[in-house]
């Protein structure tokens, strides 16, 4: 693996694939195929594997979109991302409706969320639509301190007002901390 800095993220090298002996290569899962494989070259998962399993995690297009031209990035990455993850997956699994759209997907919570996380989300979203307090003690964000993460969205600048009282506590560190720190600050 390798951190590309212009991308932020972590770029794979080289072909895992070929350490797995192929009598052996039942099932594969691949965690964000279409990051995966945006620069695969080795073998095709779907030759080397019986079956493999895509699992979205991440709205890529999302992320392209803040930066120059990225409506025009989005729509190119959009048929990238779609045309990679039909060459290497049997099946795709987003794990959120928030993730791109692809053809033959299913929405489904396999990422091991406790269902008591889950349960939380549901009760707070019942008290938002009731109008009651839903954040009696604040709100945690825990993540990479860059802006591509959502921090702009996060700091909530178009609802200032709504929102009075409510107290977000910003955890971790990354390329952006100090403008984040620097920017939720003024927003108090």
């Amino acid at each position: 693996m390798h951190f590309a800095v212009v991308k932020k993220s972590i770029i794979p090298v080289g072909d895992i694939s070929e350490i797995i002996p192929d009598e052996e290569a039942d099932t594969a899962v691949l965690e964000e195929p279409e990051h995966l494989t945006w620069f695969h070259h080795g073998k095709r998962w779907k030759t080397k594997f019986r079956l493999v399993i895509g699992i979205i995690h991440t709205n890529y297009l999302e992320y392209v979109k803040r930066e120059k031209n990225g409506r025009l990035l989005a729509f190119l990455l959009k048929y990238l991302n779609s045309w990679v993850v039909s060459i290497y997956c049997h099946k795709v699994i987003r794990l959120s409706a928030a993730t791109q759209d692809y053809p033959r997907s299913i929405i489904c919570n396999v990422h091991g969320v406790n269902p008591k996380f889950l349960e939380v989300g549901k009760k707070i979203f019942e008290q938002q639509q009731s109008r009651n307090k839903a954040f009696t003690k604040g709100a945690y964000y825990i993540g990479k301190m860059v802006w591509s993460k959502g921090y702009g969205e996060l700091l909530i600048r178009d609802h200032q007002k709504e929102l009075a009282g409510l107290e977000i506590d910003l955890y971790g560190n990354g390329e952006d901390s100090d403008q984040v720190k620097e920017a939720a600050n003024k927003l108090k």
